[in-house]
């Protein structure tokens, strides 16, 4: 789900898919746990956002889903181990 690409000596590229079972997921909030930094996927579920290089960053990826009336924000926390 998560790949890096190294730019700089103290930052990197971080670059993904967003997707789940069965399709890429457009319009999904991904921040960087701890930070104000944050992206949101395009419509192929395409992300990248620049962070620190340090062994490992956690994402936090959030997705707001309309259903009848109500609406519901499911997130789900994963790490990047560089």
């Amino acid at each position: 789900m998560l790949s890096s690409v190294g730019i700089q000596a103290q930052n990197l590229i971080v670059k993904g898919v967003v997707s789940d079972e069965s399709d890429v997921l457009p319009g999904v909030s991904i921040f960087v746990e701890g930070t104000s930094k944050g992206t949101i996927s395009d419509i192929n579920g395409k992300y990248s956002i620049e962070v620190k290089k340090r062994e490992q960053t956690s994402f936090l990826l959030c997705r707001l889903s309309h259903r009848r009336a109500d609406s519901k924000c499911s997130c789900t926390k994963c790490k990047n181990e560089s």
